[in-house]
């Protein structure tokens, strides 16, 4: 009697199905961010830092001497919607790579739009946290008189001072995306109006001379 052999020739090989590996979420967008981001410099490290906290110290001592919490949350208000202006640089040189990388990605089947709007507003979200939480502490302290120390001021004004800071990350992140060709021209307008607007919180002869010249515009 003849046995079988057991020869793999033998064996039964169908082809397997091939499967295309699909990148996790997180995968996708560091993968978007290590292509978009190029090498910082010294200056565009401490730009933002130093910026932030260079308006904070000039929003309080212009308010220093007020003691009417109206003007305290108009002053932080004021900083938060034009410390927009301050971003504009980092996201326009930020979009316009990974622009260019989600292109190349697109026509390889592999760019999502959503990875890329997602990754990029909470990439600067994630970068403004820090010089915000930073300057909003320099402004407190600056305005509000040590014996009114309260806990949960500080957080209310962190809280609008963030809310309002990312809606306008969010917008100049909109209409990077969105009108990519015309983002050059659109989101230093918009911007400007963030930063400019500024002046109509401040009634003139409340403010020092030098915050004059910072975005200060006042029809009265």
């Amino acid at each position: 009697m003849m046995r079988h052999s057991s020869n793999p020739a033998h064996i039964n090989t169908k082809k397997a199905k091939k499967i295309r590996p699909q990148a996790s979420w997180f995968a996708r967008l560091a993968v978007l961010e290590a292509r978009a981001s190029k090498r910082a410099s010294l200056i565009w490290m401490f730009y933002l830092p130093v910026i932030f906290f260079v308006y904070g110290f000039v929003l309080g001592t212009t308010y220093l001497q007020q003691d009417s919490a109206l003007f305290v949350l108009s002053g932080f208000c004021v900083y938060s919607v034009a410390s927009a202006l301050f971003m504009f640089p980092v996201l326009q040189n930020y979009y316009i790579k990974a622009l260019e990388v989600y292109r190349y990605e697109k026509a390889d089947g592999a760019g999502r739009a959503q990875d890329l709007v997602f990754q990029g507003f909470f990439r600067f979200s994630t970068m403004a946290i820090i010089p915000v939480v930073f300057s909003a502490g320099v402004l407190y302290l600056l305005t509000v008189k040590m014996e009114f120390w309260d806990g949960m001021v500080f957080l209310d004004l962190a809280i609008i001072n963030m809310a309002l800071n990312q809606t306008w990350i969010a917008l100049l992140t909109f209409v990077l995306c969105a009108f990519p060709n015309y983002s050059a021209r659109l989101s230093p307008m918009i911007s400007s109006v963030a930063g400019f607007s500024s002046g109509f919180f401040v009634p003139r002869d409340e403010t020092e001379w030098y915050y004059r010249w910072i975005f200060y515009i006042n029809p009265n």
